[in-house]
């Protein structure tokens, strides 16, 4: 697990192996993340877009950006964690 805490607001990161398959001709190993957003300070925030960096071994990483999270841009009063997971696959060229 990765954890950073930056002004209050905790991030978590947790991944998970699901295996690999082979898809064109190419290994890809399929992976699940959960990341959770935890609001510790006496701010209310807001979430306005992410940018997320994958790295993968011996590879460039991979960059997952876009406006908030799960098409929302949800506020977090203190206190208050929000979980998002997806799944993701790495392929091997």
């Amino acid at each position: 697990m990765f954890q950073q805490i930056t002004k209050g607001i905790r991030i978590s990161v947790i991944t998970k192996y699901n295996g690999d398959f082979l898809s064109d001709g190419l290994i890809n190993y399929a992976f699940t993340y959960t990341i959770k957003i935890e609001n510790q300070s006496n701010d209310v925030v807001q979430l306005i877009n992410r940018n997320w960096k994958i790295l993968q071994t011996n590879r460039r990483p991979y960059f997952v950006e876009g406006d908030g999270v799960i098409g929302q841009k949800p506020i977090l009063k203190s206190g208050v964690v929000v979980v998002v997971s997806a799944h993701f696959n790495l392929s091997v060229v």
